[in-house]
C-alpha cells in the first residue's frame, strides 16, 4: 500500500485487513476506491 499509486477495495472495509487497508491509505494520504462501480472505477482511473 505505501509503494501504491492507488487501491481498489472491493467488499466489507470494516472487517480485519480490509479495515487495515484503508487506515493505511488515509494516513499515507493515497488514494483509495471502495466497492466501486464500473463506471466509477473507470473514472477513478483516468482521474487518478
Amino acid at each position: 500500500m505505501i509503494q501504491a499509486d492507488g487501491t481498489v477495495m472491493f467488499g466489507n472495509v470494516t472487517t480485519g485487513g480490509t479495515e487495515l487497508t484503508l487506515n493505511i491509505c488515509v494516513r499515507q494520504g493515497k488514494p483509495y476506491i471502495v466497492n466501486p462501480t464500473a463506471e466509477d472505477l473507470r473514472q477513478w482511473l483516468i482521474d487518478s
